[in-house]
Parts: structure tokens; sequence; C-alpha cells
């Protein structure tokens, strides 16, 4: 076995997948009598999927022997089956039983004689193959596997694949297809009508040779199910052994893969804990403190920011820590919080008129909510100190000449007052500062005198310099909604749930409410921002939800929950894992905590935790799946991506390490969905978040 399939395995174990057990050899009777031999791989629990492995031309079984313990690893059950067309595999030089029976193993010897010689001797033989491909879908059947059942082909195997799978709709939940094509020159169309019939979703996999992508960029055409997928490797020349070929050929396999597992809660923690790994791998460790830069393409931008930079590992590993009480999590946590002990802001910075300068999720606020997690887990009176440093950072800085207080031109959740107020509130609830919480209200009073007023109807722009009323949660009267509401809720005055419930009111007037659904246009005044919707917690369901959740949480009223219910069938409507439906854009939905689908996740897992509703739960598996289907194994879990458009170097990949679009968002997903099943509290609660 190659020292990198090794090494691979060596990470899946690492993320807590189940233990192998020996392969058993089997054998089972096709239709027309024939004895076929094969090797179980099984993971000790039938209720896990079981892929069905089926060998190229001349092979046998013994072509799976490096390939099926790395699936097996991966908690899925195998089955590696002697098809009766075969000799000898080439790697492990396993003679073929089946084929031994049959009397193929001396026809593969004379292959190549002639037209008529593999007309009349082979092709009969290949195609009955399909009888032993189907006598080991029966097996796994009666055997009780009750997991899904998947196929697996190697290039002759690879064609007929389809056909067993195309008369079997039923029976198979998915395939793998390495290098599938026409090849019986008798009907250069078989494999073509095949695959037009096939409803399941595919993997179809090419050698590096182009010959091998266009043979397989056909077969990918005909295909129907929008989660089919198509890859060309850059080694590797044909069927399964592209796989001993490379370690990278495993990427789209495992990516493919993820829909059909179901995790227990130990995977999401071993998923959770891979991650961990990467960013332990990517951190810079001087002396007694830690840090990371935001994006590995660029080493040197260090922020202390929650959603980018160092905060936000502090918390992530507190929150490791909290779920597993491993003492080293702990550790790390204050080594990061040394790095914002000594960068916290002065004074003396020049920090007017940064955007996100004070928010919650910037360096200054997102420094002050680690600081403060730090101190209630530790008790060590430095990180109190620094966290109440902060509210002394927001009142130098505040200006009060034309508002109540305010520190720029800002209304926002993201980057203006609205976040610098919760944040605040989160300081006055958790450290008892009185200056903190008489500063909130001094914003709440500031954005009602900003409010954009008709009658019961109050909307804000982002800024008071903007053009725009971007109305969702991160920027507009949803998030600010949810400020109000909160003031409330510290302050029982009525004004602020006022400001609250008129925010909700304008949020009405402009909701897309059919079919149960509650839809926020993306903006004004862009005509085009009008018509669309988004799904994630910036300018999506997933954010809205917050404020309707918190209002159920003040007054009590089950209508409040409908509507937070409503923002979840919104998002169901979008088709948010496939090709999004009319009216939500036509690129695919990205899989960042932003705007994203970990976003979407983490509103899916908040909702089960509130409700105990097991849709919810449902739906945070399925998505899960998908996300960890973008992930990359190299030391350690992470998930590259392209740039946003309103990034430098947009449009170029990266990874990024923080919390808005990498690791550590990616990683509190999935420790998250392992408390859950555990029935373990969430991680920490942001200072936005009105769950748990």
């Amino acid at each position: 076995m190659s020292l990198r399939i090794v090494c691979l395995l060596a990470l899946v174990l690492a993320c807590g997948c189940r233990q192998s057990s020996d392969l058993k050899k089997i054998s089972f009777t096709s239709a027309d009598g024939l004895e076929v031999t094969a090797d179980l791989y099984s993971t000790g629990n039938q209720s896990d999927p079981i892929i069905l492995l089926f060998h190229q031309s001349a092979s046998s079984r013994g072509e799976y022997r490096q390939i099926a313990p790395v699936l097996q690893r991966l908690g899925f059950n195998c089955l590696a089956v002697d098809l009766r067309w075969g000799k000898q595999d080439f790697w492990e030089k396993i003679p073929n039983e089946t084929a031994q029976r049959f009397g193929s193993d001396k026809v593969v010897d004379n292959y190549e004689d002639t037209d008529e010689f593999r007309r009349e001797e082979v092709w009969p033989r290949m195609m009955a193959s399909v009888q032993d491909m189907e006598a080991s879908l029966d097996w796994a059947n009666h055997a009780g596997f009750k997991g899904k059942t998947l196929l697996w082909g190697s290039s002759f195997s690879a064609m007929l694949q389809f056909k067993l799978a195309a008369e079997h709709p039923a029976r198979v939940d998915g395939m793998i297809s390495f290098s599938p094509g026409e090849y019986n020159d008798s009907d250069t169309t078989m494999l073509h009508n095949w695959a037009t019939q096939l409803s399941q979703p595919a993997l179809v996999i090419a050698g590096s040779d182009t010959s091998e992508y266009i043979m397989t960029k056909a077969v990918n055409e005909a295909l129907v199910n929008e989660k089919s997928m198509h890859h060309q490797v850059r080694k590797g020349k044909h069927g399964s052994s592209i796989l001993l070929d490379s370690e990278e050929n495993w990427t789209p396999v495992r990516q493919f893969l993820h829909q059909f597992k179901n995790y227990e809660a130990e995977d999401y923690l071993g998923f959770a804990r891979a991650a961990e790994v990467w960013l332990d791998s990517n951190a810079v460790k001087d002396e007694n403190k830690w840090y990371w830069s935001d994006a590995l393409d660029e080493p040197d931008k260090v922020t202390t920011s929650y959603s980018d930079g160092v905060a936000g590992k502090v918390a992530w590993y507190l929150d490791l820590f909290k779920a597993t009480n491993g003492q080293v999590y702990l550790d790390k946590a204050m080594l990061a919080g040394e790095y914002l002990m000594e960068n916290l802001p002065q004074k003396t910075d020049s920090l007017k008129g940064k955007f996100w300068a004070f928010s919650p999720y910037g360096n200054v606020g997102g420094s002050g909510f680690a600081l403060t997690e730090l101190y209630k887990r530790t008790g060590k009176e430095q990180y109190k100190e620094a966290a109440l440093s902060i509210v002394e950072m927001l009142e130098h800085f505040a200006d009060n000449k034309q508002d109540t207080i305010s520190w720029d031109l800002g209304n926002d959740v993201l980057g203006g007052l609205s976040g610098t107020g919760l944040f605040l509130l989160y300081t006055a609830e958790q450290l008892g500062s009185d200056k903190a919480k008489s500063m909130a209200v001094q914003a709440g009073e500031t954005l009602i005198t900003r409010a954009i007023k008709e009658g019961d109807r109050w909307s804000w722009k982002r800024g008071q310099n903007s053009k725009y009323v971007l109305p969702n949660f991160s920027h507009g009267p949803a998030g600010i909604g949810y400020f109000m509401a909160s003031l409330y809720e510290a302050t029982a005055e009525d004004r602020f749930l006022e400001a609250a419930l008129n925010a909700v009111n304008y949020l009405n007037s402009i909701a897309n409410k059919r079919e149960g659904a509650y839809l926020v246009p993306y903006g004004f005044p862009d005509p085009g921002w009008r018509r669309a919707y988004d799904i994630g917690w910036a300018h999506g369901p997933a954010g809205v939800a917050r404020l309707f959740i918190k209002l159920h949480q003040i007054t009590g009223e089950v209508s409040w929950l409908e509507r937070a219910e409503a923002c979840y069938s919104g998002i169901l409507k979008s088709n948010p894992l496939g090709k999004p439906s009319e009216g939500f854009g036509s690129d695919k939905f990205t899989i960042d905590q932003r705007f994203g689908l970990a976003g979407v996740a983490a509103f899916y897992q908040e909702m089960y935790g509130y409700t105990q509703d097991s849709k919810y739960l449902e739906s945070a598996v399925e998505t899960l799946d998908h996300i960890l289907s973008k992930s990359v194994d190299q030391d350690g879990l992470s998930w590259p991506m392209e740039r946003f458009g309103f990034m430098a170097n947009a449009g170029k990949q990266t990874t990024f390490s923080g919390y808005f679009y990498g690791t550590t968002g990616f990683g509190s997903i999935l420790l998250n969905q392992y408390n859950l099943m555990k029935g373990k509290p969430l991680g920490a609660r942001f200072v936005d978040s009105p769950f748990h």
C-alpha cells in the first residue's frame, strides 16, 4: 500500500470513523446457477451503506484489496465481486474464482484474436456478468444490509452498472463509475440509452488522457440527476486503479459518498477535531501566543476579528474544550487569547470610520467577546479586565455631536450601531457593566431617530450615507429590529419593543409569504435586488428568523415561532443543495457561514435545539453532508473556496481560517452537530443569536 494511502487511512481514523474488520470470502449463486465468489469488508454495522465493487476487464476482486479498506474505514460496507468475465487482477494477483468456474480465464488470454472472436466469445461473457452483479445486489438484501446501496464499476463493469441501476431504481441509491464508455462495437449507443434512464446520482471519473475525458463526458451529459458529478484526474489512466495512482484522486469520491452516509455523533466530533488539526498545522506559534493569517494566500494579513481572525479561533477552542473537556483545547484558547491581549486597540489608534471597527464581528468587539468567554471559562481576572477595557475604548471613541451616541454612520448588525449595541448588551449581562448597558440604550435611541418612518413601518439604510436598504439580518431592519427587541428584553422600555414591531411591519410589507414561506428580498432600490432572494444568515431567512425567535421569547406568542418556521420553509423552497429554484439566482449557493449553507445548517441546528422538531435535525444532517463533501483532508480538514467579488483578488481560490468563510466556522457547525446528537449544550452563544 502506498505511503499516501496509509496517510489517508490515518487521517480517516483520526476523524473518528469506525474501525474495520478483516475481509471475509463468501459466495452466492447467480441466476443461471453459477457460483460467484466475493470479498466482504464489513464495518460491523449492517445499517451502514454498502458498496458493490465490480472490477475491470480481465481482472478480479483483488482490484479492491487496497481500495476497499479505505471505504470501509469511511463507514461503508463493501462487497468486492469476482465477475465471470475476468482472470486475475494486476495489482495483488488474486485469481478470479468465478471466471475459473465459467471458463473465462482461458478466453481472456485470446481476447485480442479477432473481431469475430470478441463478438462471439468475449461479449457474451461480458454481458452475462450482469447476472453476477444482480446476484450481488440480491445477496446484500438477503444478508440483512439495511443502509443505502451503491454500485461501483471499473471500465467494462462501469458500463454494465448503468444497466443494473436503470433496471433497479428502487434498490440502487447511487453509483461511482470509473472510465465508463461505449465499449461494445456492435452497439455504440447502449451505454447512452441506459444512462438516460438513470434516476440516481452518479459520479463519473475519467483518467488523465483526453480520450478518457471525451468518452466519459458523453456519459455524464446523458445523466439527469442534478447531484451527479463528472471528474477528470490529473494522474492515473483507467478504471478504479486511478485511486492507487494519487491520493488526490480520492477527493471527488469522498465528496460524492458523503451524501449516502449516516454519520453518528462521534463521527461529527471526529470531523471537528480534523478541522482543528488543520488550524493547529497552520498556526503561527510565537513563544507564548498563537495566531493565524486570515487566509492562506495572504500570509501577512492577521486580524483579531471574530469574523476572520484570532477572536473567532479563541471561541472555537473554548467550544472544543466545553464539548470534550480536553485541556489541550483550553490551552490553545489561552495561547490565542494572549495574542488578543497584546493587540488590543489603544485610545491613540485611528479607528474612526473604519468599517466593522466596533462591530462584534470586528477587531474591537470580537476581541471583547473572546476575552469575556475566556474569563468565564478560566476565572482569570486579566481576561475580564481586558474585556472591560473594550467598553472604555468604545466610550472613548463615541461621537455625541449629532446622535445620542454613535461611532460612525453605520446602522446595521454587521458593522454599525446595532452590532455594537448587541455587544454592549452582552458585556452588560456577562460582566455586569452598567456603562455598557447605558451605551447600548443610547445606541437604540440614536437608531430610533435615524429610522425611515412610514407610519408604523420603520426601515433603516445600512448606513446614513448609504444609497441602499438591505432589509435582511446583517444590514437592515431584520437585524436592527432584533437589537431593539433585545434592548426591550434588557430594559423593559416599551419604545424599544415598538421599534422592533415597526421593523417587523416593514418586513411584512415587502416579504414573499406565499405557500407558507417567509422570504425578504435582497434589497432596494436596485430593481434586480427586489426579485432576488437569498437563504443565509446575512441576506436570507436563516438570519431573519432570529428576530422572530427573540419576539417569541419575549412575548410567548406562538405566531412568532410559526413565522420562524416559515423562514425554514422559505429555505426549502430555494432547493438549497441543488440548482436554485426560480427567484433565487442562477448560481448554486455557497457553503460559508455568512451567506451560504453553513449559516443555514447552523439555523437548522438552532431550531432543532429550540423546538426538538426532528425535521430540523434531518435538514442539518443533509446540509452538513453536502458541506463535508466540499472538504479537503490535507493536514486536517479544510474548505477551499473562491474569494467573493467584494474581496481583494476576487475569484481567486484560497482557504480561509476564520469563522465567516473558513475552517473555524465549518468546525463549529460540525462540533454543534455532535453536541446536539449527544444531548450536550451547544457552543457559546454569540451576541446576535437568540438561541440557547
